[in-house]
C-alpha cells in the first residue's frame, strides 16, 4: 500500500462514494429544487421584470 495517498484521488474517491450512497436523493432534491424555481421565475417574470433590472443596476 501507498502511504502517502494523492490528495485529489482521495477527494475523488469521495466524491464517487457520495454519489453512489447519495445520489438518488441529490437527483431527487435538485429535481424538487429546479421545479420550485422553475415555478417562481414564471410567476415573478411578468410582474417583476422593472425590479430585476433595478436589483441587477445596484448588484
Amino acid at each position: 500500500m501507498v502511504s502517502r495517498s494523492n490528495p485529489l484521488q482521495k477527494q475523488a474517491n469521495c466524491l464517487i462514494d457520495l454519489c453512489l450512497n447519495y445520489g438518488h436523493t441529490i437527483v431527487i432534491y435538485f429535481n424538487d429544487l429546479f421545479k420550485v424555481t422553475q415555478g417562481l421565475v414564471r410567476q415573478q417574470t411578468s410582474t417583476e421584470q422593472q425590479t430585476k433590472l433595478a436589483g441587477w443596476q445596484w448588484s
